[in-house]
């Protein structure tokens, strides 16, 4: 506990410092970089990782996809409202995350070998000046998928405090007007839940290494929990595809086919950024070998079984009474 603690609390205390002035703020954000001349080729990020942050084995990878697979727990849910079955929407998450899979594996071959990250790897494509453009890209993409991200956990607290103090936190006396497209108490949580994702947001994937160990054993539970929750509460019953897409004329023929290829295409856009920038995860892995069959198997075997207990848990849902019903 306390190797945990103690990096913690002095990353924390270099942070706070950071804010005293400006050239306090700057001295923090500054990497080291060439010592013979300061220019933007190289500094600190850009160079081959050390030999002691090439420490991620080939679990490591496998427990950080078991991790990302069980958080993509929405994921089939937009397949099963536009007409998909369960086992048709199953397929489409797998295809979609084993071709994914496959692309990260080649993609992560040069960063294993030489580990560098993924600005290094592009200037192979781009030259030296063209790949400002893929790295700018890659950063307004990050800033609108956290920005994604956030807004869904900040409705996840608000849940949470409207399930720790009841129907007052729906009846505050401040709300916003229809036109703002929220609510204060999502506003609230959206607010609570940045506060504690933007520490995370300095630290890098060595760094969070434990987390996403964490994060690997305590997802599975709950995901499972959940479900058994929502078959006690239904009592085993099992609502239909047709009730819950809102239509009884449920696709078939070259129309299911087309949407088929929709959802393969729409489910390889939740891995599309890691696609892009594995190489800034795969930088430090310690051989070359582990980041091909754990990407190849490990990104679509978890998503294959989140897929599964996602639409059991939503088929019960659907017979779950409701309050007041």
């Amino acid at each position: 506990m306390v190797n945990v603690v103690q990096p913690v609390r002095s990353w924390a205390g270099r942070l706070c410092g950071a804010f005293q002035s400006k050239e306090a703020f700057l001295q923090y954000v500054h990497t080291d970089g060439n010592a013979h001349a300061q220019h933007s080729w190289t500094n600190e990020d850009l160079k081959p990782s050390p030999p002691e942050m090439v420490n991620w084995q080939w679990y490591n990878f496998c427990l950080f996809w078991f991790g990302m697979g069980f958080g993509n727990w929405t994921l089939g849910s937009s397949l099963v409202g536009a007409g998909l079955s369960w086992w048709q929407a199953t397929i489409a998450v797998w295809i979609a995350a084993f071709v994914s899979g496959t692309c990260m594996a080649l993609n992560s071959r040069a960063a294993a070998n030489y580990h560098v990250g993924y600005p290094v790897i592009l200037r192979t494509c781009f030259g030296m000046y063209g790949h400002y453009w893929p790295v700018l890209a890659r950063a307004v993409c990050a800033c609108v998928w956290v920005s994604v991200i956030t807004f869904q956990g900040g409705a996840f607290v608000s849940t949470m405090i409207h399930c720790v103090v009841g129907q007052k936190w729906n009846n505050l006396a401040v709300q916003f007007p229809n036109s703002v497209g929220t609510t204060v108490q999502r506003f609230v949580g959206f607010l609570i839940f940045w506060a504690i994702e933007l520490p995370f947001c300095c630290l890098r994937p060595t760094q969070l290494r434990w987390l996403y160990t964490f994060k690997a054993w305590t997802l599975p539970p709950s995901v499972i929990g959940l479900l058994i929750y929502c078959l006690v509460q239904s009592k085993g019953e099992l609502g239909s595809t047709a009730a819950l897409a809102g239509t009884t004329a449920l696709p078939k023929g070259s129309v299911l086919a087309w949407l088929w290829v929709s959802s393969i295409n729409s489910c390889m856009g939740n891995w599309s950024t890691f696609i892009a920038n594995m190489p800034d995860f795969s930088r430090y892995a310690k051989n070359p070998k582990a980041v091909f069959w754990t990407h190849i198997l490990f990104v679509p075997f978890p998503a294959a079984i989140v897929c599964i207990l996602f639409h059991f848990t939503l088929y019960c849902d659907a017979h779950i009474p409701r309050r007041g019903e």
